[in-house]
């Protein structure tokens, strides 16, 4: 065999290897360079000790993601309000330091419900004890919400006492509105008002001084008198009565209803006492063969009521 071939393949494998080391030290660098290029981009500052001048000049010119705008800080200065008197309003007084052509305004909130009621700028004691104001301004487009700021104050009754008297109310039918009555023994100058509320909400309900049965049961009320600079808070003074139905008796007759496809309309008449109720069902759907059926009332002209 002629040797001189087999010389010329070692050559072109040992060139082939040169060719190849060189061409893998060439893409590290490539790869290299390109996480650096990355790495600037991402962080957003200069290019540092890149190997190529063009390619930091290329990173530093690369355009950047806009930064959020930076809200400006505020701060609630809310004067300390003074001790008041139930049922005497107070007025809040309160600011932050922005800049004043922002026309911020400072909100407040009662924290305590119970002792105190805020509308606007104004709060009213309707209890003894220490009510409590949180001052919130939430911020614009230039300033960010400031931190809420809190003050509480007593409300204090006077030493004079003061009893309610609670007229019983009268037992009544379901849905029939009951006028409350009730009042306290102190000077009919001092126009001290006595609250209801209803003791059993799931039986009756109270707007103003009057309460309204929703079901046949017993219903509890409240009355109740918080005093003013003058009078101590009444003790309050509870009352009940029993709410019913009517005596007469009723029975419904339900026709029963055409079998039909799950989604077609079965006209029917319910007889309910002595009038006739048109009304019109929608099966739901089948279950274990029986149809499950949505009742919708219809008037005599066969609207929906």
């Amino acid at each position: 065999m002629d040797p001189q071939p087999m010389g010329k393949v070692r050559d072109l494998s040992r060139l082939a290897g040169r060719v190849a080391a060189r061409s893998t030290m060439r893409w590290s660098s490539l790869w290299k360079f390109l996480g650096i290029c990355l790495l600037a981009a991402v962080v957003g500052g200069p290019a540092v000790d890149l190997p190529h001048a063009q390619g930091a000049a290329a990173v530093a010119g690369m355009p950047r993601p806009a930064q959020g705008q930076v809200l400006l800080p505020q701060r609630i200065n809310f004067d300390q309000p003074s001790d008041m008197a139930v049922g005497q309003p107070v007025r809040l007084s309160a600011s932050t330091d922005a800049d004043a052509n922002e026309n911020l305004v400072v909100s407040f909130r009662s924290d305590t419900p119970d002792l105190c009621t805020v509308s606007d700028s104004t709060v009213t004691p309707t209890a003894p004890g220490f009510c409590v104001i949180t001052a919130t301004q939430g911020g614009d487009a230039s300033y960010a919400a400031a931190p809420d700021v809190a003050r509480a104050f007593l409300a204090h009754s006077g030493p004079r006492p003061q009893t309610i008297t609670f007229d019983p109310p009268q037992a009544a039918a379901v849905g029939q509105p009951v006028r409350l009555s009730a009042s306290t023994d102190a000077d009919a100058n001092e126009n001290l008002v006595v609250s209801f509320r209803s003791d059993t909400p799931g039986v009756c309900t109270v707007s103003g001084v009057t309460v309204t049965a929703t079901a046949a049961d017993v219903c509890t009320i409240t009355a109740s008198q918080g005093g003013n600079e003058h009078y101590a808070a009444a003790r309050p003074a509870r009352r009940s009565f029993q709410a019913h139905t009517g005596t007469r008796r009723q029975r419904i007759t339900f026709d029963p209803p055409q079998a039909v496809a799950a989604g077609q309309s079965v006209g029917f008449v319910g007889l309910h006492g002595r009038e006739r109720a048109p009304s019109r069902v929608v099966p739901l759907g089948v279950a274990h063969g029986v149809h499950r059926l949505g009742l919708h009332r219809h008037d005599r002209r066969g609207r929906p009521v």
